[in-house]
This record gives structure tokens, C-alpha cells and sequence, in this order.
């Protein structure tokens, strides 16, 4: 976020679940290696690091986190999306091939930069036009095929979302789970 007045209160909603924000870092691209009208709709990408000493639930803390800063996101019209938010896994979205995401993400050409798992999930749109919205944000979830019943996947969590927030979050502020 290259705002710091909304970059001063998402590091308020990472403090109340208990990180401290080190820093912001531009994530470094090569827009060279898409199409123009890719590259000129390309969103602002950047990583957030935080120090999770002393905190007992990481994972869920910034679930946590990150739902706050989503909802603030919506009552001020921020167009934000977190394609992932952990400390265990990085993931790196985008309007592009298979064969371009290491191009394009200048990281994944660092020697430096080691995984011991990577997973590439690629697919055509052929309902929807395609955009950097569209592609598959593969926080918890990869699939090969559509899920075109969004909406009653969405019916069916809201349906059982009370339970889910009773028994992860009861001693929580939050009263929905949907992501």
C-alpha cells in the first residue's frame, strides 16, 4: 500500500493480533515478460513482513488480521487482496502462462530464494474473460476444473459458518468466515 495513512492503520490491525510490522517490500517484477494489456492492468504487489515472537496461533492470528484489513478495505473503497498472508507459504498470483510466472516475479530467478515445494495452477478461462482478478488465488485450495456453483458453495458456507466461528474463533470479534 503505497498509502501510509491506510498503511498506518493496517499496522494498527496487525498489533491488536499481536505482530509487529518490520516492513513493506515492492515485490519485484519484470513486466517485459507479459503482454502489454496484461502488464497495464497489472495491480500494485507488495509483501508485508511482521515479527510473530510471542505470538501462540500465527496462522490464525493473521487470518485474523487480514480480515480486518479486507473489511476496512471495503468501508474505504481500497481495492486490496492478499493472495496469501502466512508464514509458511508464499504465493504469487497473476493474469499469466505457466512458462511466465518466473519472468515475470524476479524472485523466483534469485538463487537465494529456496522452496522445497512449488505448485503452478494454470487454466484457461472459458466462460469469463480473462483478468488478474480472475486467477486462482490458491490460499488453501488448488483444483483442476470450475467451480462454477459459487454461489452455492458461498449458500453452504454461510449455512455452517456460526459453527465454524463458535468453535475456532469463539473468543474472537470476528462472525464470518468466508474468504
Amino acid at each position: 500500500m503505497k498509502d501510509s495513512i491506510h498503511e498506518t492503520k493496517f499496522n494498527h490491525y496487525f498489533e491488536r493480533e499481536g505482530f509487529k510490522v518490520i516492513g513493506y517490500r515492492d515485490v519485484p517484477v519484470d513486466t517485459n515478460a507479459i503482454a502489454e494489456h496484461v502488464a497495464d492492468t497489472m495491480p500494485y504487489i507488495q509483501q508485508v513482513f511482521v515479527n510473530i515472537r510471542g505470538v501462540k496461533e500465527v496462522e490464525k492470528q493473521l487470518f485474523l488480521a487480514r480480515k480486518q484489513i479486507e473489511k476496512y478495505g471495503e468501508e474505504h473503497s481500497l481495492d486490496i487482496y492478499f493472495t496469501s498472508l502466512s508464514n509458511r507459504t508464499i504465493a504469487y498470483k497473476g493474469w499469466l502462462r505457466s512458462d511466465q510466472i518466473k519472468g515475470l516475479y524476479l524472485d523466483l530467478q534469485n538463487e537465494n530464494f529456496q522452496s522445497k515445494l512449488g505448485l503452478i495452477h494454470s487454466r484457461f478461462s472459458t466462460n469469463t474473460f480473462p483478468s488478474w482478478k480472475r486467477a486462482h488465488p490458491n490460499r488453501m485450495l488448488m483444483h483442476n476444473g470450475e467451480i462454477n456453483t459459487i454461489k452455492g458453495n458461498v449458500n453452504w458456507m454461510r449455512a455452517r459458518q456460526s459453527k465454524l466461528v463458535e468453535t475456532l474463533f469463539k473468543d474472537e470479534k470476528i462472525k464470518f468466515v468466508l474468504t
